[in-house]
């Protein structure tokens, strides 16, 4: 079993230090780890889904999958139904898998064949953990929310002021 290793070090970004190569308000979490490596791995864009339906399509294609079918995937297959999974269940976190919900229970063998695969150091640190498919999955619904629901005229109730009394001035 491999070792885990070290979470990024992330530090404040402070507009006093003259050595520090980052803007005051660059987002810190941008910065590699310790190791020179990119928190998000390659070819991101190609394992987030487009949509509900192409999240769907997507997981259905390893969901029925026995364990030794899914050892025997390609990687690439492999992330692409994970991060389907993770993005049409954005809730979840993959560190919980023990207390998900019974309604997910047929994605387990899918959770724990890209944990041993985590482990064994064949999958890297942003593609086990996909919060760049969870962060879609929030636009998305923000955005699909803001279509279908157009924005209502605010108004404020007439009020009755004719009982009121002003100040003597």
């Amino acid at each position: 079993m491999r070792q885990r290793r070290r979470r990024p070090r992330v530090e404040a970004a402070s507009s006093t230090s003259a050595n520090h190569p980052y803007h005051p308000y660059t987002n810190p979490m941008m910065i590699a780890d310790d190791n020179s490596e990119p928190l998000h791995p390659a070819g991101i864009p190609e394992l987030i889904p487009e949509d509900h339906a192409d999240a769907m399509l997507r997981f259905e294609a390893v969901r029925t999958l026995d364990s030794t079918a899914l050892v025997g995937l390609e990687k690439r297959d492999l992330l692409l139904a994970w991060w389907s999974f993770c993005w049409l269940e954005a809730a979840l976190h993959p560190d919980d898998a023990a207390v998900w919900p019974e309604e997910v229970a047929d994605a387990l063998p899918l959770a724990a064949e890209v944990f041993r695969r985590y482990e064994a150091g064949e999958i890297e640190d942003g593609e086990y953990y996909p919060a760049e498919a969870v962060r879609h999955r929030i636009l998305h619904e923000r955005a699909k929310g803001s279509q279908h629901h157009p924005p209502k005229k605010r108004t404020c109730p007439k009020r009755d002021r004719s009982d009121q009394t002003l100040p003597n001035a």
